[in-house]
């Protein structure tokens, strides 16, 4: 048997990086169903099988696990925050610092957009609690380097990545061109491909039909960027909750 880390979950496939530079598409046997123990993202797993297509055998002991987003053996968790409009909540980065906590699992925090903002006040009070924090601008690149040699060679989850990960290297490729992307320093998790892992007829398209579905309220007629980035945090934390239950049916 082969030994490799499961960078990729999805519809019951579990793809295998065995360090050879391709990815072996595997089923899991179903005594892990059994046993009530899913593979995740960041198992270290023993697989069989040949060419492309192989089956997850064993499942290497984890140094921590989370049930939304369905990961295992995280070295940190980086949580984008920002100063500017739309003010980050300190409460929902105090909420993923203490699931992270919990799995003690070191927690780093991004402050972006200084070019607007300073994010001073972020910055202070969480360097006061003990967390590492590195204020960041995309747009100038302020910050960003050392925030790089932070996660460099880790596996982290970044909360917001599709929405704020993404655009920090498109900006930060404008400002320096030739930067180094964070993907290419770390293996970056993506919650949100987990999430589209959901079955076409559960999943609910738009921010109205989202609070609808978990009964959050509505937005009424006015809305605006600050309003609609505070709903949407609501929104994320109830599909981390919730995100388990639909990828496993558990």
């Amino acid at each position: 048997m082969e030994r490799g880390r499961i960078v990729k979950a999805l519809s019951g496939f579990y793809y295998v990086d065995s360090g050879n530079g391709t990815l072996t598409q595997c089923r899991a046997r179903g005594r892990f169903r059994k046993e009530r123990m899913s593979p995740l993202v960041g198992d270290w797993v023993r697989f069989s099988g040949s060419g492309a297509q192989g089956m997850v055998e064993e499942i290497e002991p984890r140094r921590n696990s989370f049930i939304r987003p369905a990961v295992s053996n995280l070295d940190a968790l980086v949580v984008l925050a920002s100063g500017a409009n739309p003010v980050t909540d300190p409460f929902l980065i105090d909420r993923v610092a203490a699931i992270a906590g919990n799995q003690n699992v070191p927690v780093v925090l991004c402050v972006n957009k200084t070019d607007l903002e300073s994010g001073e006040s972020l910055t202070r009070i969480y360097r006061h609690a003990g967390f590492p924090v590195f204020p960041t601008s995309a747009a100038s690149g302020e910050g960003v380097a050392a925030l790089h040699e932070a996660v460099r060679g880790k596996t982290v989850v970044i909360h917001d990545r599709t929405m704020d990960l993404l655009w920090l290297n498109r900006e930060l490729q404008a400002a320096r061109p030739g930067a180094p992307r964070f993907e290419d320093r770390c293996t970056v998790v993506d919650s949100f491909v987990l999430a589209r892992a959901i079955p076409s007829e559960r999943r609910r398209n738009g921010l109205d039909a989202l609070l609808e579905w978990y009964g959050l309220g509505a937005r009424g007629g006015h809305h605006d960027a600050y309003g609609d980035a505070a709903l949407l945090s609501r929104v994320f934390f109830e599909l981390w909750w919730d995100l388990d239950e639909w990828l496993y049916g558990e």
